[in-house]
């Protein structure tokens, strides 16, 4: 089977039609390890649904099941001189497990603000808590998407192609300034190291994430933090503060209303505003507070 032609110019279909160099890797690469795992056969249309149900069910965790299953699909899509193809009309799409996202809260923050001495890092965190920024936003900024006079981020072409504009305070200037003056970056807001000569090479994903793991571990942390972690705790932040759901959907730039609703399964406040059974009948009730030996404050 010819893998890297066709990895290649499936690649470059991606590009072409969703202008995302991150989809274009990491489905590239999914695809290639599906191929790789099938070489024996002369043509990717020689799998048929039972082999590509069977290769994707020994990706236990389902995080990865799914995204293994997005690029496949999209990849025999391209493929296919139809459209879709029908090897997946029988191929579930595996169901994401509804659990709550995990966030850095403002206590949590400070720890680790606390314990990180470096201008360029502080800037970095200070930008995805303060503005709830994904990091391939935060190493795609540019001086020139800061608007200083109107004090606003613009975030160009983020995910789904979609620009936004962000609030952007004093307090996070003050930050920046600091960061500037030091290191002086030239286009990108955050320089990564210079490469074959080339002085204006952006801070990589990777490099965020490393930031935020070396942090959290100085600041004594056991949470498991990752950049995105920042994102979901401004997005809290909002809501506690009083923000509406469409209010923080746009912050965010999500595409969907069901995205945004999810803080608010994790909101405290509004957890606690519920009167439950036992404080309805203990505020109506005297004789039940004395049977369970309650005593009101």
């Amino acid at each position: 089977m010819e893998i890297l032609n066709n990895v290649k110019s499936f690649r470059q279909f991606i590009m072409f039609k969703y202008k995302s160099e991150n989809t274009a890797k990491n489905y590239g690469s999914a695809v290639a390890s599906f191929l790789a795992h099938f070489k024996h056969l002369k043509e990717p249309k020689e799998i048929n649904a039972d082999q590509i149900i069977g290769y994707l069910m020994q990706f236990e965790n389902l995080s990865t099941r799914r995204n293994n299953h997005s690029a496949i699909k999209l990849f025999y899509r391209y493929k296919s001189a139809h459209g879709e193809s029908s090897k997946f009309r029988f191929i579930p799409y595996p169901e994401k497990p509804d659990t709550l996202p995990v966030h850095v809260n403002k206590t949590e923050f400070m720890q680790i603000i606390s314990v990180c001495d470096n201008a360029k890092h502080r800037a970095i965190i200070c930008l995805m808590f303060d503005c709830g920024l994904r990091v391939s936003e935060v190493v795609n900024l540019k001086i020139e998407d800061i608007d200083f006079s109107n004090k606003i981020l613009n975030i160009k072409q983020a995910k789904g192609r979609k620009d936004r504009k962000v609030k952007f305070t004093d307090v996070l200037f003050k930050v920046i300034e600091f960061y500037y003056a030091e290191y002086n970056p030239q286009e990108y807001l955050f320089n990564g190291q210079t490469l074959k000569g080339v002085p204006n090479n952006k801070y990589s994903v990777k490099s965020c994430q490393e930031v935020v793991k070396q942090l959290t571990e100085k600041a004594g942390i056991k949470k498991h933090f990752s950049p995105h972690k920042f994102r979901h705790g401004y997005a809290m932040s909002l809501l506690e503060n009083g923000a509406t759901l469409d209010e923080i959907g746009n912050q965010m730039g999500h595409n969907s209303k069901k995205t945004t609703e999810i803080y608010c399964k994790m909101n405290n406040k509004i957890i606690q505003k519920i009167i439950s059974p036992l404080e309805q009948i203990i505020q109506e009730n005297a004789y039940f507070c004395k049977a369970i030996q309650y005593e009101k404050i």
